[in-house]
């Protein structure tokens, strides 16, 4: 999809409402991890660009249907103590890839996190916002 046909769409609002009911923290380039979908082996290499307490933005090489069951592997930064990584069950909700973009844009809405997994992300969170963006 182009840049101009996304802007049309969205203009036209057929992008669908804001569904989105808590902030989102823009990551910058300082969060990576995994995404694997739940009937595969394979995981894929990806980059967060924005989180929230509901959900995650993160851009990977391969695209994923809407409604597709993943697992996500957030590595976290070296100020948690414990286990570096979030991992989390999440719904894709959407897909797409804009014209000069090389990797697909992923929405994911968290899945039933357990409280451990709640807690380090809004930890994660917390760190966002006051950490300088690269």
């Amino acid at each position: 999809m182009s840049i101009r046909d996304f802007l049309n769409r969205f203009l036209k609002g057929e992008s669908g409402p804001e569904r989105r009911t808590t902030e989102r923290i823009y990551a910058g380039d300082q969060v990576e991890g995994t995404l694997r979908d739940l009937s595969e082996e394979k995981a894929h290499e990806m980059e967060v660009r924005d989180v929230s307490t509901q959900g995650v933005r993160v851009a990977c090489e391969k695209t994923f249907p809407s409604g597709t069951l993943v697992e996500l592997k957030i590595l976290v930064p070296d100020i948690f103590q414990g286990e570096p990584v979030i991992q989390v069950q999440a719904k894709v909700i959407h897909a797409y890839k804009l014209e000069e973009q090389r990797r697909y844009r992923i929405g994911c809405q968290f899945v039933h996190p357990d409280a451990a997994a709640r807690a380090r992300i809004e930890k994660l969170i917390s760190w966002m916002k006051v950490r300088p963006i690269r």
